[in-house]
């Protein structure tokens, strides 16, 4: 270093939040105690997954959801009346997986079960806030607690219905008549004001869970 020099280090910061990517879904009406697809994309050491799991049956959660590889926690689980599950389970920073498949078990067998994905970066900060509801319909996160927050819901209704995605959310997968009106969708925020989930057609249960960036 030359004399006089002084130098001068940048911090280039948090990466922000990039754009969730679907990683696919299934719909299996066969009575099981498992539920899973293999995705045609692969997951990178560092995003962040959010796995949506629905089932009728028993009235009990899934007891897991895994990729071979990357084990996941659940954010929100919600159960109605008609024993109508929505769980969103995920794994933060996980370690890569060329075209994982990840698989949703319950403790006993279900009837129609639904596991869907995404992947997104820049959203390792943690669980932020959470929301259900066991009649379906609009759910609100919540102040949140920094400006920059990924947001994923999540909701299910009966096999007359069809899936539309709520306001300001976009798309990762749905099925609708003769499935089960089901869904997942995201919304990437900027400031902390609360989000508001509200897809049509699910009547029975919705979910919702944020994730902050980092």
């Amino acid at each position: 270093m030359l004399p006089g020099i002084i130098p001068v280090f940048m911090s280039l910061g948090t990466p922000p939040i990039g754009t969730p990517a679907n990683l696919g879904s299934n719909v299996n009406s066969a009575g099981s105690t498992t539920v899973a697809f293999t995705s045609g994309s692969n997951i990178a050491a560092g995003d962040l997954v959010v796995v949506v799991v629905i089932a009728q049956g028993a009235s009990n959660y899934a007891s897991g959801v895994s990729d071979g590889t990357n084990t996941y926690t659940a954010a929100v689980q919600v159960l109605n009346a008609a024993n109508v599950t929505c769980e969103i389970w995920y794994k933060t920073n996980a370690a890569a997986v060329t075209t994982p498949t990840i698989t949703a078990t319950f403790p006993v067998s279900k009837t129609y079960r639904i596991i869907g994905a995404a992947r997104v970066t820049g959203a390792n900060g943690g669980l932020d806030k959470t929301a259900s509801s066991t009649t379906g319909g609009s759910i609100s996160s919540g102040t949140l607690t920094i400006a920059k927050e990924a947001v994923f819901g999540a909701g299910c209704g009966n096999t007359a219905n069809t899936y539309s995605e709520s306001a300001s959310f976009t798309n990762v997968w749905s099925y609708s008549n003769p499935n089960p009106a089901s869904g997942q969708g995201y919304d990437v925020v900027s400031s902390t004001g609360s989000v508001t989930y509200n897809p049509t057609g699910c009547s029975f249960t919705t979910a919702l869970a944020t994730f902050k960036n980092g």
